[in-house]
């Protein structure tokens, strides 16, 4: 039973949305998609590049083990199943 707290579960490596479609996309055996620059003065390019979730309590509290330790094990496994 986990304590009364609030845990956020992430691998704690940060990807960036094209790399992730793109590694997707090539797991599949389809093409790229496509990326259209973002406009720099657009204020909602900041809020989408600035998250971070930091795995350190739920690792270090609980000895979390992670089945798959980044989100390339777990698209892999993900294809396999579906």
């Amino acid at each position: 039973v986990l304590p009364q707290r609030m845990y956020l579960f992430s691998d704690g490596q940060p990807v960036l949305r094209e790399t992730f479609y793109r590694f997707l996309a090539e797991q599949c055996g389809i093409p790229e998609p496509k990326f259209v620059e973002p406009v720099e003065d657009d204020t909602r390019v900041r809020r989408a590049t600035d998250k971070c979730i930091d795995p350190s309590r739920i690792v270090t509290t609980l000895d979390y083990k992670y089945a798959f330790p980044t989100f390339r094990e777990g698209i892999r496994q993900a294809l396999k199943l579906a």
